[in-house]
């Protein structure tokens, strides 16, 4: 059984990703949550992709409104909340059919992360060998191409959690007409 805990402190707690999660005794969610945000910072950080930073900013506000409205809870709700990970790498043993959004976001992901890498070691490689104009060019281009990309990337996994939860409302509002 769950005990309630002190508003003040989950408060506090909840300006750090999935520390407000772990004092309410949810480690799962909590971790996953920590993990996320140092994940997405790291990743910006060695790719040095600065606007990827703003899924930092949506995985904090998920965590501290999440936090927030756990103090909220009555105490059924409180109890009937499972300590889980907020997401599974299943996905990684193989295409399964209950799984292939998640494989697509993980696709995305890799093929975004991939030509970043590629466009950034070409044009590294090819610096020596460029007239300085041609060089500034093509540096300023470049330059946007990875906020285009994970742009993309944002775009589309928007749009696959969109599909995905407008299609679980349609199976509801039909189960729910069925009955």
């Amino acid at each position: 059984m769950r005990k309630r805990r002190s508003g003040f402190w989950t408060f506090i707690f909840s300006w750090i990703p999935g520390c407000a999660e772990m004092y309410w005794g949810f480690m799962k969610q909590g971790i996953s949550l920590l993990g996320a945000f140092c994940a997405v910072a790291f990743v910006a950080t060695i790719l040095n992709i600065g606007p990827m930073m703003f899924l930092d900013l949506i995985v904090w506000c998920y965590a501290f409104f999440h936090a927030i409205n756990m103090v909220h809870l009555s105490d059924e709700e409180l109890q009937n909340i499972q300590d889980d990970y907020l997401y599974h790498f299943d996905s990684l043993k193989g295409l399964q059919k209950n799984n292939i959004r998640n494989n697509k976001v993980l696709a995305i992901v890799l093929i975004v992360g991939g030509a970043i890498l590629v466009l950034r070691g070409f044009y590294e490689m090819l610096a020596p060998y460029m007239p300085d104009e041609i060089w500034n060019m093509i540096g300023s281009i470049f330059g946007y191409v990875p906020q285009i990309l994970v742009g993309i990337a944002i775009v589309a996994v928007g749009m696959m959690m969109i599909r995905g939860k407008k299609q679980e409302l349609l199976e509801e509002h039909k189960d729910g007409q069925n009955e």
